[in-house]
């Protein structure tokens, strides 16, 4: 049992899963703490042996593009464990998720959640961009939600 417990510890330190950021102006203010990402697997999904870690349910593999836009959260060819956002999907500030645009996926950060007439709206961010994305996206143009950057 020790030599799974430190592959399972190793494991995890291979994976992020970030607590917390810095983000400094837009619709959050200077230096607001945004906790981000929730856990969205469960920890009974998780199998551990000795040769395998496995997480059991809907998820997949995402592999990024050289936009730099969420350095150093991830970059070029970094791969995420996704899973996609159905109706029953609550997301909060800070998760980070894919939506469509003019036919092409951006993965931006949540930095806020807002109403209008057209119903809720999400203003998203990349991390190493100095300001939001221009357009509010809805929930019906996003399609996937990142649980985790393999490193």
């Amino acid at each position: 049992m020790e030599d799974l417990t430190g592959f399972f510890l190793f494991f995890l330190g291979v994976i992020s899963f970030p607590v917390l950021i810095s983000v400094t102006g837009g619709y959050l203010g200077p230096e607001q703490i945004v906790y981000n990402p929730r856990n969205h697997i469960p920890r009974e999904n998780f199998t551990v042996t000795e040769q395998r870690f496995c997480i059991e349910g809907n998820y997949s593999w995402s592999i990024y593009a050289d936009t730099q836009s969420m350095l150093p959260m991830f970059g070029n060819n970094s791969v995420g464990i996704t899973t996609l956002v159905g109706d029953d999907t609550e997301l909060k500030v800070g998760d980070i998720v894919s939506y469509s645009l003019n036919e092409r996926f951006i993965s931006h950060r949540i930095i806020h959640i807002g109403e209008d007439g057209d119903g809720k709206y999400y203003i998203l961010k990349g991390d190493n961009n100095d300001s939001p994305d221009t357009d509010k996206v809805r929930k019906e143009q996003i399609e996937r939600i990142l649980l985790g950057v393999i490193w």
